[in-house]
């Protein structure tokens, strides 16, 4: 069984298994050649949404596909349902899919009330090489945060509660969110940074709002990635953690979940190795493109 990537923006889709064809349908793409490029596919994948200008050309595309008999699969990573600009784009691409995917059970519970179609979960594969676990021997203990600028705020509210003077926190984002002033350092979000500031840290630290609405449709590919890194990692709950707190420390207080692992390193360390395993079997590169084929061979995959 042979699926396509439809991608809207230069370069191949983040999700998209690294064995997998990728074809360009942005702006610019030849819609006559973009079809004979489908010839002989099983399956198109419809990753990120681009942006709405393009949405006629997007389902007349999907629409040509379907009529082929090539089956329709959108991937999602987030709920666009309500969004301003591309709300009915995404709402029509659920229509007219044969399969749905989420990245995340909070999202696939959203999803499911806006298709027919099955809705899988399948989580991102986690990036780079499967690092040595490290407990927190240092003092104070290095942690690290990760993530997207629209996030800082979680960050904000996650270190009120704790004492500066008992970590050393560095915050890897993209400038101008106000995340510079937050912790004791600030890099510049790349992926390389990401990848540099994990091998240098004692643990990932991840703050979530109690009550925030965004923490339903959250992923868990933060704290997959910082395992895989073998890195611990002390987190607020959502949802997307449920099936990952035992192999880190998943709690309302961060600073508990802090002196817990100053106090555990050995049993830090074990809980780590053990979360690696999980994270081969069920989000590593192969794990995620085996995935991939159930939806392609079968109609639907795990539920992870």
């Amino acid at each position: 069984m042979r699926a396509i990537w439809v991608s809207f923006f230069p370069g191949r889709p983040a999700r998209a298994p690294a064995a997998s064809s990728v074809l360009y349908a942005g702006p610019g793409a030849n819609r006559h050649t973009l079809l004979e490029g489908f010839g002989g596919a099983d399956a198109a994948v419809f990753s990120r949404l681009p942006d709405a200008s393009m949405a006629q050309v997007v389902l007349e595309l999907a629409d040509s596909l379907a009529k082929r008999g090539t089956k329709i699969v959108v991937d999602c990573t987030d709920d666009h349902s309500e969004h301003a600009s591309l709300g009915s784009l995404h709402r029509a691409l659920l229509q007219a899919a044969d399969s749905v995917v989420a990245n995340s059970y909070g999202l696939a519970e959203a999803l499911r009330t806006q298709t027919l179609s099955r809705v899988s979960v399948i989580g991102d594969a986690v990036e780079g090489e499967r690092g040595e676990p490290r407990g927190a021997a240092r003092r104070p203990p290095r942690l690290l945060w990760f993530g997207q600028p629209q996030n800082v705020d979680t960050v904000r509210a996650g270190l009120e509660p704790l004492r500066p003077a008992l970590f050393a926190l560095t915050i890897v984002s993209s400038p101008g969110s106000g995340a510079e002033n937050l912790g004791h350092r600030f890099v510049t979000w790349s992926a390389d940074a990401v990848a540099e500031e994990l091998r240098e840290c004692d643990a990932v630290l991840l703050p979530a709002a109690a009550h925030d609405v965004r923490n339903v449709v959250r992923s868990a590919s933060r704290f997959q990635r910082a395992l895989w890194a073998g890195r611990f990692v002390i987190a607020n709950p959502v949802p997307a953690y449920a099936a990952l707190g035992r192999f880190g420390w998943v709690g309302p207080d961060l600073a508990a979940g802090l002196a817990w692992l100053v106090e555990n390193p050995d049993a830090a360390v074990e809980r780590i190795r053990a979360g690696q395993e999980w994270v081969a079997e069920h989000a590593s590169p192969e794990a995620n493109a085996r995935a991939w084929r159930a939806i392609v061979e079968k109609g639907s995959g795990p539920f992870f």
